[in-house]
């Protein structure tokens, strides 16, 4: 399989995200550079798929919107967004692959039951590189990290306020 720029354009997201299943498990693949030049294709990892309904649903579509504004300004998703589901005091972890000195906008969206979900990024150190804990559903984190490598990004549901998980959603950009 060969990746081409057309990875990250916007047809390409709403395909990703209006599929009739949602990825709740899975660490993401980022990639970079020139995509035309990758040939490799991509590895298989193990994914749960669950049941969509109107929260996935409402995620997806927070998360196709914030693509597209940024789509507009010439910001694109760097890989397929993380689609979840935490109740109020859980927390997730997911890791991700970030460049020197390229810019990014980490973004967190959630259903109608959340009213606050928190993002907090790490190095591979587990120093704390940049957080989010504003009392909302948006989290946004821009950063332009000071070297290549492993970065750990915690989804904290501050509150969920259904007895079921609320469905929170994380998308990656860059320029």
């Amino acid at each position: 399989m060969v990746l081409t720029k057309n990875f990250c354009t916007k047809q390409y997201l709403k395909q990703v995200l209006l599929k009739s299943c949602f990825l709740i498990s899975i660490t993401p693949i980022f990639l970079f550079g020139n995509y035309p030049a990758l040939a490799a294709p991509i590895p298989e990892f193990p994914i749960q798929v669950a049941k969509v309904d109107k929260w996935t649903l409402q995620v997806r579509r927070q998360l196709i919107e914030i693509a597209e504004k940024l789509g507009d300004n010439g910001i694109e998703l760097t890989s397929e967004p993380y689609i979840g589901s935490l109740n109020s005091g859980q927390r997730r972890t997911l890791t991700i692959s970030l460049r020197k000195n390229k810019p990014y906008a980490i973004v967190g969206v959630c259903d109608n039951d959340c009213s606050d979900l928190d993002l907090d990024i790490y190095d591979e150190n587990g120093n704390l590189i940049s957080s989010d804990h504003k009392a909302n559903s948006f989290p946004f984190i821009g950063l332009r990290p000071k070297w290549t490598g492993e970065f750990t990004v915690k989804v904290n549901m501050v509150s969920c306020s259904t007895e079921a998980d609320c469905r929170y959603g994380i998308g990656v950009f860059s320029y």
